[in-house]
């Protein structure tokens, strides 16, 4: 077929692919199978745009993929271009949802890719590292959480926008909204930098989980002051929510007429609500308004609940991590991986189901196996979906962004303010802990960056307080802002400062560790195949072990990185391009290299009983007899 052929055929058939696509048929969908056909397209939107534009800021910008892939989602938003309407789809591929900038069908496949990211975190995780910064994790998730909520308070209060002073609901929930960090953000930097099992990576880890089962507590005080306070909707709410969902679904269907009804009586019975709770405010004892009643043995149990899972599950998988192990390598890599995951879907189920972030539960069952031998192949088994699903995750959470809010003049420098203060805040009550536990300067300015994040729970936690009446429309803008500048100032400054230069001291006295600047012995295997270099990964690991040491896969994206040591040898293997590279220590040459000899060995002769045969003559020859 001639080249011009093939234009014309090209054209005419994407003529007719168009003229399908924009030709109107009254087609009797079910509901559901609706909301299938925009979730399919919305993944494939929200992967293009990620992906390239996380790409675009590794090559070009020399900045993690996590800030592009959040920029992607802003950009694509139903605050930006995902609101217009597209004449394919007769809706905007992003509309706005009632209660939720995204739909829930999005938003739960979100929350997977969240399970998988922190589920990779903990298995990426140094457990005998982690176990050494638990004291230093517990502290810094502690000063973090008070540091914020009373600064995020007092902020509030000092603006005006509180008026009964620090207890009034709406400085709770704007001290409540600036607590939470988002783990998963930082968990993708360490991890693209190589730090998730640094001393500062784990202390991070292990401060985000003492930050969120904190946060979670703040946030049931809060709930109970408000709810004591007749603040929060009761059924009449409910009563209006189902109005609202009836005018939305009224504007899809473009009967605009019953949706203008609708709007209408939603307007006069709003104005009744707020006329009938102002006129309960007035009639209420000016006693009554000024105590506020906790129920703290409620408050109590959901404690126990939250510290009693997350200590409860980590401990039990580390007593049954043997046993999972060897439950795992029953079967091939494709097994292993979905086994893998539906334990993770499990244990973080059960963790909502406590009150505490699902994400949290997938952190505590991967750090359970990361001691495991497991922990290496469920990583590579898990590289694909991390590479398809972490940045739907981050997508998502860019689309959270509300951007007309975060520009309105009237609540601009309340914003600023809140924002400036809730980074101050963050990194000093995480990194002053730090620093006391024995980091230096750096290392605690590291966990304090770390840790200073917000993402979906002060989302989520901002949502609460919108739909029961709190706060407005300008204060969840205000959330929104802080949520997106410190997720966005957060990564660059992580990568930044985590250079070469050691994070902590080498005791409590004060004397910083030294590091050589002279480099240690580098020995490489050259011309490696591509197909080749996990297995002799594999095989180098199990040799090390033999000989006493400990060894560990730091990363597995974009290159293979392990880690072994042996007291106080340690060195480091890692991909580069299609060499395999060893750094350690000069006084380990020879024993590396045998080593390294013995390994290379071992997998000539498992690659060489691998015998072909000619299935074809086989078969030939049984025909012939």
């Amino acid at each position: 077929m001639s080249r011009a052929a093939k234009i014309v055929l090209f054209l005419l058939a994407l003529a007719m692919f168009i003229s399908s696509l924009l030709l109107e048929v009254d087609y009797t969908h079910t509901e559901i199978l609706k909301k299938m056909k925009m979730l399919v397209i919305q993944l494939a939107v929200i992967l293009f745009a990620a992906k390239l534009m996380g790409e675009f800021f590794i090559k070009f910008l020399k900045q993690p993929a996590v800030l592009g892939e959040l920029l992607a989602g802003v950009i694509i938003g139903p605050f930006a271009l995902g609101s217009i309407e597209l004449p394919i789809l007769h809706s905007p591929l992003f509309p706005k949802y009632p209660d939720f900038p995204v739909s829930p069908e999005l938003y739960g496949v979100a929350t997977v890719a969240s399970i998988i990211l922190l589920f990779l975190a903990g298995l990426e995780t140094d457990f005998q590292q982690f176990l050494k910064q638990s004291l230093t994790g517990t502290l810094v998730g502690i000063g973090g959480v008070l540091g914020a909520f009373v600064f995020g308070n007092l902020i509030t209060v000092w603006f005006g926008l509180a008026p009964k002073g620090f207890m009034d609901p709406v400085a709770l929930f704007m001290g409540t909204i600036s607590v939470a960090t988002s783990v998963g953000i930082t968990a993708r930097v360490l991890s693209e930098q190589k730090q998730l099992d640094s001393p500062e990576g784990t202390s991070i880890l292990a401060g985000a989980v003492i930050d969120d089962v904190l946060g979670i507590l703040i946030l049931a005080v809060v709930v109970g002051m408000v709810s004591a306070e007749g603040v929060m909707g009761g059924p009449k709410e409910k009563e209006l929510k189902e109005l609202m969902d009836k005018a939305v679904y009224a504007h899809k269907k473009h009967d605009y007429v019953q949706s203008a009804e609708i709007h209408q009586t939603l307007a006069k019975e709003y104005q009744n609500l707020e006329k009938a709770r102002q006129r309960t405010l007035q009639e209420r004892p000016k006693k009554a308004q000024e105590e506020h009643h906790v129920d703290w043995k409620q408050v109590g149990l959901i404690g126990y609940k939250a510290f009693g899972f997350w200590l409860g599950i980590t401990i039990v998988g580390i007593i049954l991590a043997g046993r999972i192990s060897w439950f795992l390598k029953l079967f091939n890599q494709g097994t292993m991986m979905a086994l893998g995951l539906a334990l993770a879907l499990l244990i973080s189920g059960l963790a909502e189901s406590v009150g505490l972030a699902a994400i949290i539960g997938a952190y505590a069952i991967g750090l359970a196996l990361s001691k495991e031998r497991i922990s290496d192949e469920l990583e590579h088994a898990f590289q694909g979906l991390y590479n398809c699903f972490v940045p739907v995750f981050f997508a998502v959470m860019g689309m959270l962004v509300d951007i007309p809010k975060m520009l309105d003049t009237s609540i601009l420098t309340y914003s600023i303010v809140f924002t400036v203060v809730a980074i101050f805040v963050k990194v000093l009550g995480c990194g002053l802990p730090s620093y006391l536990t024995g980091f230096n300067t750096k290392g605690a300015l590291r966990i304090g960056v770390g840790m200073l994040p917000r993402g979906e729970v002060a989302l989520i936690v901002a949502g609460v307080g919108l739909a029961s009446g709190v706060i407005s429309q300008s204060m969840f803008g205000v959330a929104v802002a802080m949520t997106l500048i410190t997720t966005l100032i957060a990564p660059p400054v992580l990568v930044k400062i985590f250079d070469d230069t050691p994070g902590r001291y080498k005791d409590m006295g004060g004397k910083e560790e030294k590091v050589s600047s002279a480099p240690g012995p580098v020995l490489s295997l050259d011309d490696v195949e591509p197909s080749l270099v996990y297995p002799c990964f594999h095989y180098i690991s199990i040799a090390l072990e033999e000989k006493g040491y400990e060894t560990k896969m730091l990363s597995h994206r974009p290159d293979h990185i392990y880690q072994a040591s042996k007291g106080d040898i340690t060195m480091e293997i890692r991909e580069k391009s299609s060499q395999i590279l060893f750094d350690f220590p000069e006084e380990s040459k020879s024993e590396i290299q045998d080593i390294l000899k013995e390994a290379l060995k071992r997998l000539r002769a498992d690659i060489g009983q691998l015998k072909p045969r000619n299935i074809g003559k086989e078969e030939d020859g049984k025909k012939e007899n």
